[in-house]
């Protein structure tokens, strides 16, 4: 209760709690009422709650509240005097049948006939509460209070002002109730106008949006604004439901700690800036713009990260005297954050650094780290790599410098997959990994979307340096966390399955792998639409397991659908259109086409140099493709310029210890093998395998593939043992980075069992070549019969050492039925082989 009885019979009302003190929270002033509220003939005593400061039961408002400008305590006053003046006269001090009238009323200061029976002294009082100008009001509540006690007829008529004593405190106790229920409903009806803010923002921006959407000239922008118009509102409602439980929670119930309140406020009004940066952004869309928007409405931070009561209480608050400039630059740079999302790098470059200066000059150094790493982000997806990682490592070193340490793990976690997956730096990754988890359990942040994406970088850093098995318990470990956070349909939730279905494809476990892109293919779907870019990141993805799959032709379907998507949403000439040429190139490969490979590759070459210029380091990828198809075409010379051309730009670009550099090499050392160079080709094969160790540790696919070309090559060199070796070795890090059944390990088996064979070890070469064929499966692709045949040749060879004539010609009869009907250029190599051995062994 706020009315209360002193032992000595003084009234005393106690904390009001309406109005804020001058200063102490800043309002949305500037709004008044609207006209369809203000002729509403709705209970008077209803609150009013989307109107910014404007907030509280009508009947008890101040002027200033009915006009927009900024409450303070004498507001709190005034309501207490209109609810006093109801108690004494059972009437209120201002008349009207409606809000406007009421308004019309407290505006003019029209106070309504006092009643007869109220000592004069009490009446002057209370109009002295009811100014209409605040301050003619009472200074405060305490000496309107000592007013009321000071009855000027105490000393020439006792009784009386016994009298009188009781009468105002009869009033106050018969307006007690209707003062609780006043406060009350202030209290809530803050609550509410707070809660409602972002969606106020939704429907401020909704028309302006969808015009910008209707006008644009991308194709996609009709279905866009379809998928993300129900995000957008379904996000201000998310936030609206957090705000006005938290609000509630302290304001109402008192079960929230005002410390506690003023940092999940404080991270909700971060996040809506973010939202109206998303919004401002769509103003002025464009082309890449439209497609980015799916990405971003689905991107903006959850509301409900903010209620972490472990991350709300690491959030630092400025010290007092910087309160408005913190607020003002972290509004800017969420603001940044949302042009971000929205594809509109460029200007929130510019609005970043602008930022950046002024922080800088303010000193405050939380702040600056904040701004490091929103810089970091920023430089990240334009591409510049270094400054991204000067900017997240100065970053990190301002957040720990000033006890910041929430910025310096969202840092870090952004720095191991850029210093791990981009930059190929595994060691300073790892290290930036176990400060990672350091700084998550000292703020205790276990279970959050700070440990899931934290799980998910150093799944990523994992998976780069080959170590997929691990990498899959990282995913998955952020995936379990997802769920227990997010809805099942989250777009993070698809992302997070592909991740795990990258692992998995790596790991060989192409029919689990498929499983999970089919299911991050259809979260996608819902969530961008058929057609949408990101749902083509996913068709990729599928088209690589369906390769390793053997099933080409559905492998190639999926990469002419990513293809058509990306065509449609960036035109024919993006860096995504080569990508997926080169991908189909991939396939066709298989599938023994080379011819209509090579164009593959030559287009994505094409593509590559126009968009990102003749010497970036993507276009050696596909140098290296065209390279190793012009080898298999017989094109040797041509081969080796390719690959050599490769190897300038990765050493110019990436340096010469980078393990892309490494792989240079190894191709290189390919083709001089086609070429009759071994020598030459092992000391490529040898600087591959340096610079591989160096750059990728002791245990990686690409270094088995390099120890496998090498052990064949040495073989093919007569030196026998020495080659064994190397084979057996090439084969146990297969074995241990990719599994024992992946198709990576196909060559390894099959010139281990040429290998067994000139070591007179025939059963060895026959369980080899039996281990190759199940490898292989039963697949009736292309592919698979090709590979099927090269196997059933190997065991034909090793049944002929063992002395079983007959099964070793039924293997290879079997080697050519398998090929029979193929003319292509996949079995111009093994055909002849076969009809070679057969006539010599009749």
């Amino acid at each position: 209760d706020n009315v209360m009885v002193h032992r000595d019979g003084r009234v005393l009302v106690m904390d009001f709690g309406l109005a804020r003190e001058r200063g102490a929270v800043e309002l949305e002033g500037g709004q008044a009422l609207d006209a369809d509220v203000l002729t509403s003939h709705s209970e008077l005593s209803h609150d009013l709650t989307a109107t910014g400061a404007v907030m509280g039961t009508p009947a008890y408002m101040a002027p200033e509240q009915f006009s927009g400008i900024e409450a303070d305590a004498r507001a709190d006053q005034f309501a207490f005097c209109v609810t006093l003046w109801e108690a004494l006269h059972d009437s209120r001090p201002f008349a009207g049948d409606n809000l406007y009238q009421i308004m019309q009323s407290v505006l003019d200061g029209r106070l309504s006939p006092a009643k007869g029976d109220v000592p004069g002294w009490i009446h002057q009082v209370l109009v002295r509460g009811l100014a209409r100008d605040p301050e003619a009001r009472w200074p405060d509540m305490q000496a309107l209070l000592d007013a009321l006690e000071s009855d000027p007829t105490r000393r020439r008529r006792g009784l009386f002002a016994a009298g009188s004593a009781v009468l105002i405190l009869v009033g106050a106790i018969a307006g007690s109730s209707a003062w609780r229920q006043h406060q009350h409903g202030q209290r809530v009806a803050a609550c509410e106008a707070e809660a409602a803010l972002v969606e106020r923002d939704w429907q401020t921006h909704h028309d302006e949006v969808a015009r910008a959407f209707a006008a644009s000239s991308s194709t996609l922008a009709g279905s866009t604004w379809t998928h993300v118009e129900p995000v957008m509102a379904a996000y201000a409602r998310k936030w609206s439901e957090v705000r006005g439980e938290t609000c509630r929670a302290a304001a109402v119930e008192a079960s929230l700690d005002a410390e506690t309140r003023t940092q999940i406020d404080t991270c909700l009004d971060a996040q809506r800036e973010s939202f109206l940066g998303v919004l401002e952004a769509w103003t002025r869309l464009d082309g890449f713009d439209v497609v980015a928007a799916p990405v971003a409405a689905a991107s903006l931070p959850a509301p409900t990260m903010c209620t972490n009561e472990a991350a709300a209480s690491h959030r630092r608050l400025p010290p007092p005297e910087l309160t408005t400039q913190v607020a003002d630059l972290r509004r800017r740079l969420e603001h940044v954050g949302g042009l971000s999302l929205a594809g509109q790098y460029e200007a929130a470059l510019v609005e970043a650094h602008a930022v950046e200066a002024e922080a800088e000059a303010l000193g405050w150094r939380p702040l600056e780290a904040e701004v490091a790493l929103s810089l970091g982000a920023l430089y990240w997806e334009t591409g510049k790599l270094e400054d991204a990682r000067a900017a997240l490592e100065g970053g990190i070193y301002d957040a720990l410098a000033a006890s910041h340490d929430l910025a310096a793990l969202e840092a870090v976690t952004r720095l191991i997959w850029l210093v791990g997956w981009n930059l190929v730096e595994f060691e300073q990754a790892r290290r930036w990994a176990k400060l990672g988890d350091s700084l998550l359990l000292r703020l205790d942040l276990g279970d959050t979307l700070y440990e899931a994406k934290l799980h998910n970088s150093k799944g990523r850093l994992l998976q780069s340096q080959g170590h997929s098995e691990e990498a899959l318990v990282e995913y998955r470990r952020g995936l379990e966390i997802l769920l227990a956070l997010l809805e099942p349909d989250s777009p993070s939730i698809g992302g997070a399955l592909g991740n795990i279905g990258i692992a998995l494809w790596q790991l060989g476990r192409y029919d689990e792998s498929l499983e999970q892109q089919r299911r991050a293919l259809a979260i996608r779907e819902r969530a961008y639409g058929p057609d949408h870019p990101q749902v083509a990141i996913t068709c990729n993805n599928m088209g690589l397991v369906l390769w390793d799959l053997g099933d080409y032709d559905e492998a190639l379907a999926l990469h002419r659908r990513a293809l058509a998507i990306r065509e449609r949403a960036y035109g024919p000439d993006n860096v995504d259109v080569g990508t997926s040429y080169n991908n189909m190139g991939l396939v066709l490969w298989a599938q023994g086409k080379l011819t209509e490979a090579l164009a593959a590759f030559e287009h994505a070459r094409v593509i590559w140099s126009a968009a990102l210029g003749p010497d970036h380091a993507d276009i050696a990828s596909t140098l290296n493709n065209i390279g190793l198809i012009q080898n298999d075409l017989g094109q040797h010379q041509a081969a080796l310029e390719s690959q050599l051309a490769a190897l300038a730009i990765r050493e110019t670009q990436l340096g010469p210890d980078h393990a892309d550099t490494g792989m240079s090499h190894n191709n290189i050392a390919v083709v001089l093998r086609s070429l009759g160079r071994r020598e030459e080709a092992l000391e490529a094969f040898e600087r591959a395998r340096s610079i591989q160790e160096r750059a990728l540790g002791d245990r990686h696919p690409d270094l088995a593939q390099t120890l496998v070309n090498i052990g064949a090559l040495q073989i093919d060199m007569g030196r026998l043992d020495e080659g064994w070796a190397t084979l057996q070795q090439g084969l146990a890090m297969y074995e241990a980075t990719v599994g024992k059944e992946h198709r990576d390990l196909l060559f390894s088996l099959l010139r281990l069992s040429d290998a067994a064979l000139l070591r007179r070890d025939p059963e060895t070469a026959r369980s080899y070549a039996l281990r190759a064929r199940t490898i292989v499966g039963s697949g009736r692709e292309l592919g698979d019969r090709v590979d099927r045949a090269f196997a059933q040749l190997r065991l034909a060879k090793a049944l002929w050492a063992l002395d079983q004539p007959q099964q070793a010609r039924e293997q290879a009869r079997a080697g050519l039925e398998e090929i029979e009907g193929l003319e292509s250029d996949a079995t111009a190599d093994i055909r002849p082989l076969l009809d070679e051995w057969l006539a010599k062994h009749p």
